[in-house]
C-alpha cells in the first residue's frame, strides 16, 4: 500500500488467538458425608459414610484417643474408594475418628468433623424369661429370650443351694445363642441363674432364681421335696 504525504489515515488491529486443548482444573478432594462410627467390640470400631459428589481414589481414615489438633499426632489408615473401613486393636477408651478423602492425582483433603466412638460402658441387660426343663435327671435344658442390647455370649450357673456367693456356683458358657444343657447332674433341685456378657466380653449381672425341681421320686408313703436356700430337705413320712 504506498501512503500519501499529508493524509491522515486510521488503523483498526484485530488479533487472532485460536487454541484446540482440554482445560483442566484441579479441585480439591470433598469432604466425605454422613460418617458413623460403631464397636462391634473393644477392639474393633466400624467406620461409614457416604462418598463425595466428586470422584476419589480413596480415603484416610485418622483415629486417636484424643482430640489433637495436629492431625500428625493421630494414627490412621489408607484405604482405596469404599465406604466402609474396620479400626483393630484398640484399647478400652473412647476415640477421636476423622476422614479425609483423596482426589484422583493422591492429594488429600481436608478431614472431617470429629467423630466420637465411645468406649463401652452400658453393663450387659439381663437375659429374660428363663425357662428351665429336665430331660432326664441328668440334664437341664435352659432357654431364655435375648435382651435387647447386643450381647456376645452367656454364662448359666448352677447349684443345689441358693449362695448368695455366685463364685460359689458351677456354670458353663455358651456363645450368643438362647439355649444351653446343663449334663452330669445329681437326682436333686436346682437352683438356675443366668447372665449375659457384653460385646467387650464383661460379664453382667445372674437373673433372679429359677428353679429345676429333682425329679418326680416314688415312695410307698410319698415323698416331698423342698428347696430351701442354702440347703435342700427330703422328708419321707411313714404311716
Amino acid at each position: 500500500m504506498d501512503l500519501k504525504l499529508s493524509v491522515i489515515y486510521l488503523f483498526s488491529l484485530i488479533v487472532i488467538i485460536s487454541w484446540t486443548g482440554t482445560l483442566s482444573q484441579k479441585l480439591p478432594p470433598a469432604l466425605p458425608q454422613e460418617i458413623v462410627v460403631s464397636r462391634s467390640s473393644w477392639k474393633t470400631i466400624r467406620v461409614t459414610w457416604n462418598e463425595p459428589k466428586v470422584p476419589v481414589s480413596g480415603y484416610r481414615i485418622f483415629y486417636s484417643t484424643f482430640d489433637l489438633e495436629n492431625l500428625d499426632s493421630w494414627q490412621s489408615i489408607d484405604i482405596g474408594p469404599y465406604r466402609v473401613a474396620e479400626i483393630t486393636g484398640l484399647e478400652k477408651q473412647s476415640y477421636a475418628i476423622r476422614v479425609a478423602a483423596k482426589s484422583l492425582d493422591g492429594k488429600l483433603g481436608n478431614a472431617s468433623a470429629v467423630v466420637l466412638a465411645s468406649a463401652p460402658t452400658l453393663p450387659p441387660a439381663l437375659p429374660q424369661e428363663i425357662v428351665v426343663s429336665r430331660s432326664s435327671w441328668k440334664t437341664i435344658r435352659v432357654t431364655w429370650n435375648e435382651p435387647k442390647v447386643p450381647v456376645s455370649g452367656y454364662r448359666i450357673f448352677y447349684s443345689p443351694f441358693d449362695f448368695e456367693n455366685l463364685d460359689s456356683w458351677q456354670s458353663i458358657d455358651i456363645g450368643p445363642y438362647r439355649v444351653a444343657e446343663i449334663t452330669g447332674l445329681e437326682k436333686q433341685s436346682y437352683a438356675i441363674r443366668v447372665a449375659a456378657k457384653s460385646l467387650d466380653g464383661r460379664l453382667g449381672n445372674a437373673s433372679a432364681v429359677v428353679l429345676a425341681s429333682a425329679p418326680t421320686c416314688k415312695l410307698k408313703s410319698g415323698c416331698h421335696d423342698k428347696f430351701k436356700k442354702q440347703r435342700c430337705v427330703k422328708v419321707k413320712f411313714d404311716i
